[in-house]
Formats: C-alpha cells, sequence, structure tokens
C-alpha cells in the first residue's frame, strides 16, 4: 500500500501501486489517473477529521448508484475506501466501504 505524507490534495499515481491509501489533514482533493484500459485501483482515505473529499476526474469519471458521489464518513480515525476501474474511456466509481 503506497501512502504519502497527510495532506489536503493527492494525485493517484499508479507507478505507487494500485492500493493507495491517503490521509487527511483539511477538506481535501483527490485527482484521478486518465482512463486507461483495464486498469483498476483502491483509494483508502483515513480522515485526520471532519474533512470532506473531492474527488477530481473530469467528465470521464462515473459513479455507481445513480451518479452520486458517496458521502465521506468525514470523521477523525474513520476510513472510507473507494474503488475505481477503468476501460480507457471512463473510470468507474463505486463505494467499497465506508466508516470503518
Amino acid at each position: 500500500t503506497y501512502a504519502p505524507a497527510p495532506g489536503a490534495s493527492f494525485a493517484v499515481d499508479l507507478t505507487n501501486g494500485t492500493v493507495q491509501k491517503f490521509t487527511t489533514t483539511a477538506n481535501t482533493t483527490i485527482t484521478l489517473p486518465a482512463s486507461v484500459a483495464g486498469k483498476s485501483f483502491t483509494v483508502i482515505v483515513a480522515f485526520g477529521g471532519a474533512h470532506t473529499v473531492t474527488f477530481s476526474g473530469g467528465t470521464t469519471l462515473r459513479w455507481a448508484m445513480g451518479g452520486g458521489v458517496p458521502n465521506p464518513t468525514a470523521q477523525a480515525g474513520k476510513v472510507d475506501i473507494y474503488v475505481f476501474l477503468q476501460d480507457g474511456t471512463f473510470t468507474y466509481a463505486q463505494d467499497g466501504g465506508r466508516n470503518f
């Protein structure tokens, strides 16, 4: 699992592996990589406080369950997991579990 220093913005770089854990220090933006056919990855968000999380992925990001981003737990000490699958055109996102 790749885990950079805690912060408020992160970019998923798949050269660092397909499981990445980010710890928030403020309201946070996570930038996803461009869609590549056959790629999948998991993002684990560890909350350092009551922070919001925004995913940046442009118009290619598609969320399950009606298109809405799941509400983050946003509570210090909690963890949310998100799973992403790519087909070369779109990045499909789903809730992998929240409030761990």
